[in-house]
């Protein structure tokens, strides 16, 4: 839960900026109006980095099984991390770009040491693009997975956005 706590936050840090950080669960209202009030991206980040710090000290595997495809994994949670530091390398304080940049480059190089082939060319590249082979590509680090099979709880997302022709996405039809 960590994990995507701190991938939501990342990405609301990356497109609004400031953001409020709840970290507890909200018990009433005037719980809700006292949280829910903005923080500074920086400790946004603070938050962010400690959750996925949290994950990469866990006893995660380092890559997900076939049947697990979708869960967060060790190589997953080194590859946000880094781009987490590589991201406020770039954004945040400028005196804190060089450990940052550093900081990335470590789990950066944790994640890719993680991958379970041993060169990309080792992948045929039509297959990176195949809709029928998207759950057993190796070069996925970390996929959302979504329920198949149900027209009613379907992806409007995943239909919307899914491949000229593709249909295994979502069953959703539109009438």
């Amino acid at each position: 839960m960590k994990f995507i706590r701190a991938c939501m936050y990342f990405n609301l840090v990356s497109e609004f900026g400031d953001v409020p950080v709840v970290t507890e669960a909200l018990s009433d209202a005037d719980q809700a109006t006292a949280l829910t009030v903005r923080a500074p991206r920086e400790k946004v980040y603070t938050q962010i980095v400690q959750d996925l710090k949290d994950v990469v000290s866990s006893n995660l595997p380092v890559v997900q099984s076939l049947a697990n495809k979708g869960r967060v994994s060790m190589q997953a949670a080194n590859g946000l991390l880094g781009q987490v530091y590589l991201t406020m390398a770039t954004t945040l304080d400028p005196g804190n770009a060089a450990t940052n940049l550093e900081n990335a480059k470590a789990y950066l190089t944790a994640c890719y040491n993680m991958r379970t082939f041993a060169n990309l060319s080792d992948l045929p590249f039509p297959d990176v693009f195949d809709a029928n082979k998207k759950g057993t590509n190796p070069e996925i680090i970390w996929q959302i997975v979504y329920v198949q099979g149900d027209p009613v709880y379907s992806s409007n997302l995943a239909a919307n956005n899914q491949a000229k022709g593709e249909t295994i996405n979502s069953m959703y039809r539109s009438c």
